[in-house]
C-alpha cells in the first residue's frame, strides 16, 4: 500500500497556521520569522515535499533551470569537460532547491531548442558549449527567460557568460613555444562557429 501524500494543509495544521500562511512561509513570501520557523519544522517533521507544478500555477514562477547542450549526444558523454560541467551544475542547482532539466539538441536545431525550452517551463537556461548561428541567437532572444552561457558567445550577442580568457591562453601558449625555440607552430583549431576556438586561434597568431 502506498504511503499517504503529505500536503501543505497537513503542514499548516501541525504548525497551527492557515494553509496560505504555510505556503508563503515555505515559498519565501511574507511571514514572520517565528511563523517561518514553525512551518519549516512542521514540514521537516512530516517530510513534506512541495508540489512544484502546483507551486508554479499559484506563483507563476518555476524553479526549473534548463541546461541546454547543443551538441550531438555521443559527444556530450564522451567529453569530460561537458559531462563534468553538467554534473556540477546539477549538483549546485539541487543544493539551491532548483530543478535541473537537461535538454539535448543538435548544434544548429534552433526550433527544437525553442520547443524543448518552452515545454519545460524553465525559469532560466544555461547554455553549454555554444555554437553560433543567427537562428540559434534569435531563439535565445525569443525564449523569454534569462540566459547564461558557459563559453564565450558570438560578439554579436549580449548574453552573459562565464569563461576563461581564451585569447590570452592562445597567446601564452604560442609565446611559450617561441621562447623554447619553436619557429614552425601548427594550430589545430576548433569549430569556427564557436567563439572560444576563434579567440584561441587569434591569440596564437598574435603570439
Amino acid at each position: 500500500m502506498s504511503a499517504e501524500v503529505v500536503t501543505i494543509r497537513d503542514v499548516a495544521k501541525l504548525a497551527g497556521v492557515a494553509a496560505s500562511t504555510a505556503s508563503r512561509a515555505l515559498g519565501g513570501g511574507s511571514a514572520s520569522e517565528q511563523t517561518r520557523r514553525k512551518v519549516q519544522q512542521a514540514a521537516e517533521q512530516l517530510h513534506f515535499v512541495p508540489n512544484q507544478a502546483a507551486k508554479q500555477l499559484t506563483t507563476g514562477r518555476s524553479n526549473i533551470v534548463a541546461i541546454m547542450v547543443p551538441e550531438e549526444p555521443d559527444f556530450i558523454f564522451r567529453d569530460a569537460f561537458v559531462s563534468g560541467m553538467i554534473a556540477q551544475l546539477s549538483s549546485s542547482f539541487t543544493a539551491m532547491n532548483l530543478l535541473p532539466f537537461l535538454a539535448l539538441t543538435k548544434p544548429h536545431d534552433a526550433q527544437k531548442f525553442l520547443t524543448v525550452l518552452k515545454s519545460s517551463g524553465a525559469a532560466g537556461v544555461v547554455v553549454i558549449n555554444f555554437h553560433y548561428s543567427k537562428a540559434f541567437a534569435d531563439a535565445l532572444r525569443q525564449c523569454g527567460v534569462p540566459v547564461v552561457s558557459i563559453g564565450t558567445p558570438h560578439s554579436a550577442m549580449r548574453t552573459p557568460y562565464v569563461d576563461v580568457d581564451n585569447y590570452q591562453g592562445g597567446y601564452d601558449a604560442a609565446t611559450l613555444l617561441c621562447e623554447r625555440g619553436c619557429r614552425h607552430i601548427a594550430v589545430i583549431a576548433g569549430p569556427t562557429d564557436m567563439q572560444a576556438a576563434v579567440l584561441r586561434s587569434e591569440g596564437v597568431l598574435a603570439g
